[in-house]
Order: structure tokens, then C-alpha cells, then sequence
């Protein structure tokens, strides 16, 4: 996921989680922005090489999806979030989609017409029985869901945390000069960032792929919380998170 916006020469690249769908309909919505690739792109075998829902800084410059001149003067941003918030939020958001694909009443994602899209089409094609839906990405993403929905939030991270030295964000951003910005601190940092774009009219952010949950604190045993430690340590001792006593995440999700 990355939205190109000439007409603020920023570049935002999208950290599943942390508001950036709602981000991105603002900058396409209301200032011609547009997402960078518009459409996969796929080797010569069909398989997708560069999924345009989440395209790093890297893949941007490697797969020449802008020219270099063309990035000079240019604002590059992302958001992180705390690990601990953010595990939980994306446990939480594969487990709705299985749930909502799956047409089952413990899904809130298609609630008031707010089904996101690519959920909207996956369920389409699965009603139908279509062949499509064995497109590779399709069939990948749906056996995901439906494992992670089976799984307690403990297995679901000890799945996830298999390697050390992960980070919320860093594989976005690696290669370029990105600001990175708090999912914590949405709005102050949305205001100043649009400031510092001499934005007058500060637009406000959207409610999108909200999904409702308990505080993120109450999935985590001791011992569960001391390997997500050890294994965000960099991002921890970077932003300064810490496993907060009260929650500390805001009511947009992205």
C-alpha cells in the first residue's frame, strides 16, 4: 500500500493497522492522490511480485514505479504502532475477515455497508464458487484467515513471532528517508504533517475497518508479553513504547 499526491509531493506508505486506509481516502479523496501501483504486479508465472496494498519504499525505487527526479523534494511518511496494540489489532482484524467471508454473525466488517473491498470481492467469489477465486493471492489470503481464525491470540503471535527482530514498520520504510509518525498521536500528527504541507483546511480522518475489541492488555499473559518484547525490542526502545497500564490506542484503525 502506497499513495502517491503530486499536488503535496507526499509519498505515504501504508503500515497495515495503523489508520492507513483511512489515510488514503483522504489523500485520494481530496487531493488527487493515487495508489502506487494501481494494480498488482505479477512475474511472468501470474504470481504477484508487488502487492499494491502493500508496497514498500524498496519495491517503489527497485520496480521504478516513480522516477527518482520525480522524488526529489518529496515527503515520505508512515505510521507505526505499539507492538503490543498491533498484534492484537491485526489477530483481531484476520480473524473478522475469515468470519465475515465465512457470512458467520461474530463479524462486524460488513456492518452498515462498510465491508472493505477486497473482503467484499473474496466473499463474492467465494459465494459463486467461482475459479477466480484460485487466483494465487486469493487462495493465500483466505487459508491465512482461516488458520489465524482458529488460533488463540497465543498461538496466533507465537506463529507470528517466530523470527526476532521484527518491527511494525521497517519493512516499508527501509532505503528511503521516511518520517515515521505515532498511530497513538493520529491527529496532532496528521495536523502538523499537513502544516508543515501548508495545508490550510486540515481534512478529518475517517472511521475505516474498525473492529471492536477489548484493550489489548487484556490478551496478554506475562510470559506472552515478555516475547513480544525481546522480539520488537527496536521498535520498544525507538519510539518508546511500553505495555501500558490504561489503554492507549485510539478509535481509528487502518
Amino acid at each position: 500500500m502506497a499513495v502517491i499526491c503530486p499536488e503535496l509531493k507526499l509519498l505515504f506508505l501504508c503500515v497495515p493497522r495503523t489508520a492507513s486506509t483511512s489515510i488514503s481516502e483522504v489523500l485520494i479523496n481530496q487531493f488527487n492522490g493515487q495508489w502506487l501501483p494501481p494494480h498488482h504486479i505479477r512475474n511472468i508465472m501470474g504470481k504477484i511480485v508487488v502487492d499494491y496494498k502493500h508496497t514498500t519504499y524498496r519495491q517503489v525505487v527497485e520496480k521504478k514505479l516513480t522516477q527518482p527526479a520525480e522524488m526529489k523534494g518529496y515527503t515520505k511518511i508512515a505510521f507505526t504502532r505499539n507492538p503490543y496494540d498491533w498484534l492484537v489489532s491485526d489477530y483481531c482484524w484476520k480473524k473478522a475477515c475469515y468470519a465475515t467471508l465465512m457470512g458467520k454473525p461474530t463479524s462486524h466488517l460488513g456492518e452498515a455497508g462498510n465491508m472493505p473491498t477486497s473482503i467484499a470481492a473474496l466473499r463474492s467469489k467465494l459465494k459463486k464458487r467461482s475459479r477466480i477465486f484460485f487466483d494465487m493471492l486469493d487462495a493465500e489470503r483466505f487459508l491465512r484467515y482461516r488458520r489465524i481464525y482458529h488460533f488463540s491470540f497465543e498461538e496466533y503471535c507465537r506463529l507470528h513471532l517466530s523470527r526476532q527482530g521484527r518491527s511494525v514498520y521497517q519493512k516499508f520504510v527501509e532505503g528511503g528517508d521516511v518520517r515515521i509518525l505515532k498511530y497513538e498521536n493520529l491527529q496532532s500528527e496528521i495536523r502538523h504533517l499537513f502544516m508543515d504541507l501548508g495545508v490550510q483546511n486540515i481534512p478529518a480522518i475517517p472511521v475505516v475497518n474498525s473492529v471492536p475489541r477489548e484493550r489489548y492488555q487484556e490478551y496478554y499473559t506475562g510470559k506472552l508479553r515478555d516475547m513480544v518484547w525481546k522480539a520488537y525490542k527496536k521498535d520498544f526502545d525507538l519510539f518508546g513504547y511500553r505495555f501500558e497500564k490504561q489503554a492507549d490506542y485510539c478509535s481509528i484503525k487502518g
